[in-house]
């Protein structure tokens, strides 16, 4: 029994992977996480061109929040890392 789950695992996995084309992008999910004061607001504030971290009492966030990035804003923001290392 558990051999055939492997098995058809691998097939799932081959399957995804003859699939695969940089035209179909995923957007990813990203944790950012750190300990106090550390600079993951000014992280996703750069990310983000926001500035959220400016309007908080003492520079200091007390939020939990999520920003969703489209697939085209993703490839025109990695398209210089994306001519250095093409999609395998």
């Amino acid at each position: 029994r558990l051999d055939g789950a492997r098995k058809a695992r691998a097939a799932r996995i081959e399957r995804y992977n003859k699939e695969r084309s940089p035209d179909d992008l995923r957007s990813p999910i990203c944790c950012i996480m750190g300990h106090v004061d550390t600079g993951k607001t000014k992280l996703l504030d750069k990310i983000r061109r926001t500035n959220v971290q400016a309007g908080e009492a003492g520079g200091i966030t007390q939020q939990i929040g999520a920003s969703f990035f489209p697939a085209e804003t993703l490839r025109a923001q990695t398209a210089a890392m994306a001519a250095d290392s093409p999609v395998a």
